[in-house]
């Protein structure tokens, strides 16, 4: 998996669901593109639970953990997604088992 950078949450997902259509990233991004966060815990094994969920329902996700002041977050993810039909794939797959996501904006900091 190539070592990724977060640049931030897509400002794009407060847009309803027909401008966030309109305003899709194009087809193809080279050296960026979007992970989907589906869960963050902060317990490692409250985050393994939900990633066991998530594959189980057919889902390609993973668990990494990001440290804050104070406090560690497991976060279930998904990605990185490079084009906007993967992306739009891989959200109607979460829509339409419940499962609620925030796209982060990434770019490849190095090929592994």
């Amino acid at each position: 998996r190539p070592e990724l950078r977060v640049i931030g949450p897509d400002t794009q997902s407060d847009l309803p669901e027909r401008q966030r259509a309109r305003a899709a990233p194009p087809k193809q991004q080279y050296g960026t593109g979007y992970l989907l966060q589906s869960g963050a815990c902060q317990q490692r094994a409250l985050a393994d639970a939900e990633l066991a969920h998530q594959q189980a329902l057919g889902s390609d996700v993973f668990v990494t953990q990001e440290s804050l002041p104070g406090r560690t977050l497991f976060l279930v993810q998904s990605g990185p997604y490079m084009t906007s039909t993967s992306l739009a794939a891989a959200e109607a797959t979460l829509r339409s088992k419940n499962i609620s996501s925030l796209r982060l904006s990434v770019e490849q900091t190095s090929a592994r």
